[in-house]
């Protein structure tokens, strides 16, 4: 069994190593597009939907839904993905559940 610090790291990696349009070229722009580009770099049934939403210049709330990954590999998702533009991300875990717990969402708020 992987533990999570590998688990985030692999989430991280993936992320940062997909191919994005041109029009995707900052934080601002992948994460409100994130539950889209997950998808088409997720393999197989059940990899779960994204949902994210600027809140702010520095600030965005994301909402996993079911999915059958971890909750580490998915803040690894998010972490990747704020640092493959260069920006160190503060990732919170919202306090309504855990999908590794058995929730259905996991919220997570991240500033940067």
């Amino acid at each position: 069994m992987l533990g999570p610090a590998v688990l985030n790291q692999c989430g991280k990696t993936m992320i940062e190593s997909a191919t994005y349009p041109p029009e995707i070229n900052s934080i601002e722009t992948l994460l409100p597009a994130i539950g889209h580009w997950y998808a088409l770099h997720a393999r197989g049934p059940g990899v779960g939907t994204v949902a994210c939403e600027l809140q702010d210049a520095h600030s965005a709330t994301a909402a996993w839904s079911t999915g059958r990954f971890p909750c580490s590999f998915c803040r690894g998702i998010l972490e990747g993905a704020c640092t493959r533009y260069g920006v160190r991300p503060l990732i919170e875990h919202g306090t309504s559940g855990c999908r590794d717990d058995g929730a259905k969402t996991c919220i997570y708020h991240v500033s940067w």
